[in-house]
């Protein structure tokens, strides 16, 4: 009789910092497994229907306000940055103004930084999208830090494929149509926010990470100002909706304490001089919207509206910390819109965290109803059936694609066609998205467009003058340069030698006013984008003397 065979356990004797950590030796499980899957799906569908194939082409993008933006990153670069500066004087529009003083430096210094390894175009073009690409993983992130069951974080993160790709607001920031009119650093600030909006939830009951949470509200701040209102009042909501006295409650408050000083202190270099300065930036005069219902109740999908009714109603009834704080955060920017007085900032701006609050509490819901199902099909109540959790992200991220996919399959072009969609049977739709036509109008770049001969031409002409101030006419068919800002980038390309009169950053200059007083008597039909001006009609002959004394050859 043989003896059985023994396994003998040969101790590890590499360094302890040699060995792999416990965690990573682990099979994940089928949730992480699902959570990958399905978050790396969105992630690539959003980057596919960006054009990857436009975005790595050495081009200077194009479109709307993105077009003049270009110009902010290469300055920083080339005039601030050599002298150790961030923030400086730039004398390339009306009249010279703070840059970026009154905007917002990190993406632009990321860009400038990015530019140094690979072509300029090429790194402001993937700096633009990053923060469309990385939505998903932000929201997954804050819906996981902050506490949230599976598969609750991973419905959040694929909710973002349909807000990004939501066509029913093109300005006000946070999809894609607003990122492509211009307002990337928006949708950037708001992936760092989430995130620490997540941070900020675990960390006020564990007390850890607080170097890394006020490092995420220094880089949301950095980034936009309005996502770092939106993450404030959320941090607040969260603090508030959890206990406030008692040991526990004294914990919460000095890590509520220390995060939110310090966040701020690291912004100090550029936020203390906003404050200070903010008297001499001008007003615009932007009109309050006032069609509540319509914009708050009409323009989101029926679907999202019921989905994040439920899900209010299941995070009250079950008292879901993260499922109450979005439904207070989205009804206090909802309130906010509609009795935000005429100011400075203009209401609709609030707009997109009502939607994002909406998409999320959707997400929140088809979690909810996962697990309820799951538990009503077990045997054993206290043992629910993970048949359904597992199945929602996957279901719903194929829902997400076939939404969106539609619309935008109807107008991609047929180089970028993913040829996929003849395998699901599904009706033909009038839904056409404008999407894919704007993200090929930007991305192809000045250089693509078919006037680009003419325009090179006008910058050659520009270059070989004596240095000095531009004033150019507006005019709707400047478009076909790729923008109607066009020429605001002829300090751009001339290297600071010709400045321009307009510009893009009209709150930045006090001078801004007067440039589109002498625009209005030199322009056949003017922009007259500041309210409450006294504009004259065409008189060339006022508008000539007005520009000299603007110091313009």
């Amino acid at each position: 009789m043989t003896a059985a065979p023994t396994t003998i356990e040969v101790p590890d004797t590499r360094p302890a910092r040699l060995r792999m950590p416990e965690r990573l030796r682990r099979r994940p499980s089928a949730a992480t497994i699902i959570t990958v899957v399905v978050l790396t799906l969105a992630c690539l569908y959003i980057f596919w229907q960006l054009r990857p194939d436009l975005l790595f082409r050495n081009t200077l993008p194009a479109g709307g306000d993105m077009g003049a933006h270009v110009w902010g990153p290469n300055y920083l670069k080339h005039h601030l940055l050599p002298h150790g500066r961030i923030t400086g004087w730039a004398p390339s529009w009306y009249e010279g103004f703070p840059f970026p003083t009154f905007y917002f430096p990190l993406p632009t210094l990321a860009i400038a930084l990015f530019s140094y390894l690979i072509p300029y175009g090429i790194a402001f073009k993937l700096v633009s999208v990053s923060g469309l690409i990385a939505l998903p993983i932000a929201a997954y992130l804050f819906g996981r830090l902050s506490g949230v069951r599976f598969p609750g974080p991973a419905l959040m993160g694929v909710a973002m494929v349909p807000f990004v790709f939501d066509r029913a607001w093109t300005i006000y920031g946070g999809n894609v149509a607003s990122t492509l009119a211009g307002e990337f650093s928006f949708t950037i600030s708001l992936c760092f926010g989430l995130v620490f909006l997540g941070m900020l939830a675990r960390g006020l009951d564990t007390g850890r990470g607080r170097a890394l949470t006020a490092g995420l509200l220094a880089a949301t701040a950095l980034s936009h100002v309005l996502p770092t209102v939106f993450v404030i009042v959320g941090a607040l909501v969260i603090y508030l909706i959890g206990p406030l006295r008692g040991s526990r409650g004294r914990a919460r408050l000095k890590y509520m304490a220390t995060v939110l000083p310090v966040g701020f202190l690291l912004t100090g270099f550029w936020l203390v001089p906003i404050i200070f300065r903010t008297p001499y930036a001008t007003d615009m005069g932007w009109e309050k919207l006032t069609q509540y219902t319509d914009n708050l109740f009409d323009k989101p999908p029926l679907w999202v509206l019921l989905l994040a009714g439920v899900g209010a109603l299941s995070s009250i009834i079950y008292v879901r910390r993260t499922g109450i704080a979005l439904v207070a955060t989205g009804v206090i920017f909802a309130g906010i819109f509609r009795f935000e007085p005429q100011t400075r900032l203009w209401n609709a701006r609030w707009l997109p965290f009502w939607y994002l609050c909406l998409y999320l509490l959707a997400a929140v819901a088809v979690a909810e109803l996962a697990l309820a199902i799951g538990t009503l099909l077990a045997k054993d109540p206290d043992r629910p059936w993970r048949g359904p959790a597992m199945a929602a992200p996957v279901l719903v991220a194929l829902l997400a694609l076939i939404v969106t996919g539609v619309p935008l399959r109807n107008q991609a072009v047929a180089s970028h066609n993913l040829g996929l969609w003849r395998f699901i049977p599904l009706r033909s739709s009038k839904d056409t998205s404008f999407i894919p036509s704007w993200v090929q109008w930007n991305y192809t770049g000045y250089q693509g467009k078919q006037a680009w001969p003419e325009y090179h031409a006008v910058v050659q002409t520009m270059s070989k003058l004596p240095c000095g101030r531009a004033h150019w006419e507006y005019e709707s068919n400047l478009d076909r340069y790729g923008t109607p800002m066009a020429l605001m980038l002829l300090p751009y390309w001339t290297n600071g030698c010709i400045d321009s009169m307009e510009g893009l950053y009209f709150e930045s200059s006090a001078t801004t006013p007067y440039h589109f007083l002498n625009a209005a008597e030199l322009s056949k039909a003017p922009s007259n984008p500041e309210r409450n001006l006294p504009y004259k009609a065409l008189d060339v002959a006022d508008g000539v003397k007005h520009l000299q004394l603007m110091g313009v050859r």
